[in-house]
């Protein structure tokens, strides 16, 4: 059985989560959680989107779901593979990294024998320790060797880098030739073009607006967000020389994972060619 750790995030998002749950009683659903193999009951604890609804046993929520069956059907063994407990051992081979140290993924993954996770933290080199021994890294620039991981795996991450243009180069350079890069963003189909939210023209930022903070596992403000994604993502991915799916949840994924309004970017690194990117619905 997967369980969380008793850390201060965890207990936090506990507390912060804990009034919706009698406020919004009559819209809580069960089933099986396709990320900690537990029958559980998701919980909807705000109106909707990507961060609902919540497992109950892991509190994963629907993009962290979707990402999970993103993993299943690419790394499974089996067609009937469901869970990412049941493709797990099938991962002990691949070297994994997770921009991320933290959450329902993680739990499942952190004692594989090729698993390696990191946060970022002001003023830590990348590579170094940072607070409780977590490892610092900044995804514009990676600390490890060229071809180093057969996978890798950001979480709503690369809104709140700086120049996600770096980042994606750094992260096919990490990858192994067919390696993945498999992730989620905040990705607003109807907009055709990136909207950026900061000036990172020189070196220290300039915001465009009010400042964007989403929720951050290590920063009680939140991390800032740097771009409000559009569909020109897909070819800034394609330039880095990645083959990109960007999967769209359905009914489907609703009635058998509770996984609602998400989308999930399955990248491969191109060898030697690259091709267009494009979205399978």
């Amino acid at each position: 059985m997967i369980t969380r750790k008793l850390t201060l995030p965890f207990v936090r998002s506990v507390i912060r989560l804990f009034p919706g749950v009698l406020r919004n009683a009559s819209r809580h659903l069960g089933g099986t959680c396709c990320i900690c193999s537990q029958k559980t009951v998701f919980l909807w604890l705000s109106p909707g989107g990507r961060e609902m609804p919540i497992c109950a046993r892991c509190l994963s929520n629907s993009r962290q779901r979707h990402l999970a069956r993103a993993l299943i059907d690419t790394f499974g063994h089996s067609e009937d593979a469901e869970t990412l407990r049941e493709v797990r051992n099938g991962l002990e081979e691949l070297k994994i990294y997770e921009a991320q140290s933290d959450g329902a993924i993680h739990s499942v993954l952190h004692d594989l024998p090729g698993y390696v996770c990191s946060e970022y933290f002001d003023g830590v080199p990348p590579g170094g320790d940072g607070p409780d021994g977590i490892r610092c890294e900044d995804l514009q620039a990676l600390s490890f060797p060229d071809n180093t991981f057969d996978l890798v795996i950001t979480q709503d991450v690369l809104e709140h880098v700086r120049e996600p243009t770096l980042a994606l180069s750094e992260i096919r350079r990490v990858l192994k030739p067919d390696g993945y890069h498999v992730f989620t963003v905040p990705l607003n189909l109807a907009q055709k073009e990136t909207v950026p939210l900061v000036d990172v023209s020189s070196e220290e930022d300039r915001l465009l607006g009010p400042p964007v903070y989403h929720n951050d596992s290590i920063r009680l403000r939140g991390a800032l967000a740097y771009n409000d994604f559009g569909r020109d993502l897909l070819e800034t991915i394609d330039s880095q020389g990645m083959e990109t799916r960007v999967i769209i949840s359905d009914s489907e994924d609703e009635k058998w994972f509770r996984i609602f309004q998400s989308c999930v970017f399955i990248s491969r690194r191109s060898r030697p060619e690259k091709t267009a990117s494009g979205i399978r619905r």
